[in-house]
């Protein structure tokens, strides 16, 4: 049987040499940000390498046999296939240490500034190498209690460094996997990063330390203990702090469609939350929201022991952004929460703005489709969750590892931008189900204007229960104030909808299209004497009335709102708020002076009681009101003095209806006459005339009128140049001196019937109204008797109606 075993050994391929590993490979095929190399052979996951002549930056995400694929974070077109690929045996890895602060990188901490300043130019060139941190500036080195002959273990602080006024006490750290005796430590001085500082041995084995460190960007560094966290993390925004707070070491989404301020948010978080280390991550956003940071940061300052400093000074910047390479994004992200997890280490409170993890997704699923991998939900891959889960993860409140010791922590807030603001979306949906709060963002808000723009009612906290010691501490009644205000704003949810059941909107603008038409109207009828801003002065109190709809209260009845603006509609339309404005306002109630003349104008019409209203709101003859706007000018006109030189239209051929308002406004007169008469000496006699009383005009069931006499045909309606328009000889009549005296008589002798009781009484203002209607016969002055139209018969004709 081992004869055969060995047989068999004995049978299988050699490995040549030349199939030996080798620190190169070669190009096999390039797929956008994607290259499969072969002869890969000892590579392994998540390892860095250098591909082609540029030695662009990749990392080995795949590996099948002798062949790797690589997603490269730099342009790969030139690429060729054939080109050589550099194996560094190394991960992907950044550097941590003194100088952080204050820098901006790109999502594989390459310095911009620094490769700005090589370059020369405000692109990155492809392949360029630049160390992440200046390994000339000297650092002071302040030893702490270590001696030679002490042990250290990994997460020790054995000195501090100044690094600027904000962060003065940089810890420098033995990195988390080393231990040892100390057999030499530096004294105080002034070092640069790579001095050595720190000697240690360990089973014969010595190693040296300076003050840098390189860690894996998708290790989590170690801990020695997980807390609870209890302590909240203020944002300077009110409603985030009251309602909804988040915790030191707590997770948080901020999901919101385009334009709804979750950049603001995440940049007011940067500059005023009580964090001690901020490290803000632009992954695939807008490259002039890192350039607004880049200008807005510097000239901020907070305040701290009574001086003023920049708060550059405690931010670093992770800038990846759209018109950067796609592959990047992911790097970025784990570049961003290794910094942290490095300042988290030394105690610090740690502040990290992703802003967004969906740019970062949707490079997952850019790179998933290059791998033909099954897609799932919107074409992201399945393991999209698994990813989240992974990142936020590292976020929390933490026992640092070593001595002395220390508690810090690490709060991510994730911006999440779901495409149309849909909350549904794979990427929002999964980050829900990770994060303890969450921050959702209403666009109607943000169009309002009302900033930030939080929606009370989608968003909420985890950690209301675990704060709640906080708060019992500080302030003991916040919490039944918080629910209170929780409540109401609860209750202002449920009456928007009965607001909008009302149709508020439709009444504000209903009133204030009738007041802008009652106002254009008055401007037309006065010839422009008035003006809007005379509208304006005079009417303040209506306006007043106007803009104060917006605030009446939501929680009333839908009946008694509707009838508060139907009653402002109609103050609206009353005439009383245009007597300051029109001086010879119309008498007749506006809905009914023209129905009024196109009823009597229909021949033969005669109505009952109870249909007469509604008779005159269907009778369609058209009709045109003549207003004037001097006395004189009507007194010409109807005593026909100077009547042919005022050159008044239809004066003689329409029918006209004037109208006398009594000084003391207890009640208003009228008359009408029709056209359709013949002359008799200076006298112009009809069949059909009329008197009438409206009262005060607020109850057209009292109003009276009263016909002409049949058998009184030549009583004059227009009579006579001396004493004015005398309807029915003496009736109704004004005087010659009307303009000085302003009196008018009313005797009723030629009338069936008495309209008023007071028979002489002053004027207040008249108008007078022609009706122009086609189906009404113009008459001719040479009109003989028998031309006359036939009178109707007054057959239970009523006095009121």
């Amino acid at each position: 049987m081992a004869g055969a075993l060995d047989n068999a050994k004995d049978s299988l391929p050699k490995i040549r040499d030349a199939e030996r590993e080798s620190d190169f490979g070669y190009v096999f095929a390039v797929s956008g940000p994607v290259v499969v190399a072969e002869q890969m052979n000892g590579s392994a996951m998540y390892e860095l390498v250098r591909v082609g002549h540029e030695e662009l930056v990749g990392e080995v995400i795949r590996i099948d046999g002798d062949k790797a694929t690589i997603q490269v974070y730099e342009e790969t077109s030139g690429l060729t296939v054939g080109d050589p690929v550099l194996k560094t045996g190394k991960p992907l890895s950044v550097e941590l240490g003194p100088g952080l602060m204050s820098n901006i990188y790109d999502g594989i901490q390459r310095p911009l500034r620094a490769i700005r300043e090589i370059s020369n130019s405000i692109y990155i060139p492809r392949g360029i190498s630049t160390p992440a941190l200046d390994k000339n500036i000297k650092w002071d080195f302040d030893p702490l209690n270590f001696k030679v002959g002490d042990h250290i273990t990994g997460g020790d602080i054995y000195g501090k460094v100044f690094e600027n006024s904000l962060l003065n006490d940089h810890s420098i750290m033995l990195p988390p996997k080393a231990l040892g005796t100390i057999t030499n430590i530096a004294e105080k001085g002034s070092y640069s990063l790579e001095d050595i500082i720190l000697e240690t041995e360990f089973e014969g084995q010595k190693s040296k330390h300076t003050m840098l460190q390189l860690w894996p960007v998708r290790s989590p560094r170690p801990v020695t203990e997980k807390l609870a966290a209890n302590f909240p993390l203020l944002t300077g925004q009110r409603v985030l702090d009251a309602l909804f707070p988040c915790v030191q070491g707590g997770t948080t989404a901020i999901p919101g469609a385009f334009g709804c301020g979750k950049t603001v948010i995440s940049q007011s978080l940067s500059k005023y939350s009580n964090s001690d280390i901020i490290i803000y991550v632009g992954c695939g956003e807008r490259g002039n929201e890192m350039a607004e940071v880049l200008m807005d940061f510097p000239e901020l300052s907070i305040n701290v022991d009574g001086r003023q400093e920049s708060i550059m000074k405690r931010t670093t910047l992770v800038a990846n952004t759209s018109n950067m390479p796609v592959a990047a994004r992911e790097a970025s992200i784990y570049t961003g929460i290794t910094l942290s997890e490095y300042f988290r280490d030394q105690g610090k409170n740690v502040a990290m703005m992703a802003d967004s993890t969906s740019r970062w997704a949707e490079a997952l699923r850019e790179i998933s489709g290059r791998l033909a991998e099954m897609p799932a939900d919107s074409g992201y891959p399945a393991y999209l969750g698994a990813r989240l889960a992974s990142f936020y993860e590292r976020a929390g409140k933490v026992t640092c590892l070593g001595n002395p010791k220390r508690d810090g922590s690490v709060t991510v807030v994730g911006a999440v931008s779901p495409p149309g603001g849909d909350f549904s979306d794979p990427v929002t949906s999964a980050t829900l189900g990770i994060v303890q709060v969450f921050w959702g963002l209403d666009k109607k808000l943000a169009q309002r204007k009302h900033f930030p723009s939080v929606n009370w009612s989608l968003s909420y906290s985890k950690y209301l229960k675990v704060l709640e010691p906080y708060y019992e501490s500080t302030e003991p009644d916040f919490i039944s104030i918080r629910d209170k205000t929780k409540e109401i704003l609860q209750k202002e949810e449920d009456l928007s909808e009965i607001v909008q059941l009302v149709g508020k909107t439709n009444w504000l603008l209903k009133n204030m299209i009738g007041f802008y038409n009652a106002a254009t109207h008055a401007v037309e009828v006065t010839n422009n004497e008035i003006t809007w801003a005379k509208i304006r002065d005079s009417m303040g109190d209506l306006m007043y009335k106007l803009s104060s709809m917006k605030f009446e209260d939501p929680a009333e009845s839908e009946e008694v709102l509707r009838e508060r603006y139907q009653q402002l509609h109609i103050e609206i339309q009353e005439s009383d708020y245009w007597d300051k404005l029109r001086p010879f306002r119309q008498i007749l109630p506006s809905k009914l002076h023209e129905d009024l003349l196109q009823y009597y104008c229909k021949r033969g019409k005669i109505s009952q009681t109870d249909t007469l209203i509604l008779s005159l709101r269907k009778i369609g003859i058209q009709s045109n009101i003549i207003k004037f706007k001097h006395i004189s000018l009507i007194t010409k006109w109807i005593d026909r003095k100077e009547g042919r030189e005022t050159n008044l239209e239809n004066s003689w051929s329409a029918p006209a209806t004037w109208t006398v308002s009594q000084r003391s406004r207890t009640s208003s007169f009228g008359s009408f006459s029709r056209s359709n008469t013949y002359e008799v000496g200076p006298y112009q006699s009809t069949p059909d005339s009329f008197i009438f009383s409206l009262g005060d005009g607020k109850d057209l069931l009292n109003a009276k009128i009263s016909r002409i006499i049949q058998d009184n045909m030549s009583v004059a309606v227009f009579s006579s140049p001396r004493h004015g328009p005398c309807f029915g000889q003496t009736d109704l009549r004004m005087n010659d001196n009307f303009n000085e005296a302003e009196t008018c008589t009313c005797q009723c002798y030629d009338y069936e019937s008495e309209i008023t009781e007071n028979h002489n009484f002053s004027v207040e203002e008249y108008e007078v109204f022609q009706v122009i209607n086609k189906d009404i016969p113009e008459s001719s002055n040479q009109a003989s008797t028998s031309q006359m139209l036939p009178r109707p018969e007054l057959t239970n004709y009523p006095t009121a109606w």
